[in-house]
């Protein structure tokens, strides 16, 4: 309907991970401080760096399943995409859920909003 209008699409990626230590010598640790440039010390640190690499994976999909699609908007070059790419690490998704375990699959997930708005 306003396909004339130019638009900000905001696209917000939050990636958590579950509470299962990652040893700090395992090629898993390895692999993670290489992918994220993050400096990874600890265990809590290479989950927030594995949370954000979940983000960033997701953002990637979801680019690659517009790209593919958008000759189907009427309007694409009217629509700005921006990012928000989030690792949030152990923290909880959803803090009302009260029986997390530490290696809750639960726990794997990256949440993702996204709104449209006038630019």
């Amino acid at each position: 309907k306003y396909h004339q209008v130019e638009k900000v699409a905001t696209l917000s990626f939050y990636g958590y991970a579950d509470g299962q230590p990652i040893a700090l010598e395992s090629e898993l640790a390895d692999t993670l401080r290489m992918l994220s440039g993050i400096d990874v010390s600890n265990a809590a640190s290479l989950n927030l760096a594995l949370s954000h690499l979940r983000s960033q994976a997701m953002s990637k999909a979801i680019h690659q399943m517009l790209a593919r699609r958008q000759r189907e908007f009427l309007k694409p070059e009217g629509l700005h995409l921006v990012d928000v790419i989030q690792g949030m690490g152990e923290a909880y998704p959803n803090p009302a859920i009260t029986n997390y375990q530490i290696d809750d699959d639960r726990r794997r997930i990256v949440l993702f909003y996204w709104s449209v708005l006038p630019k």
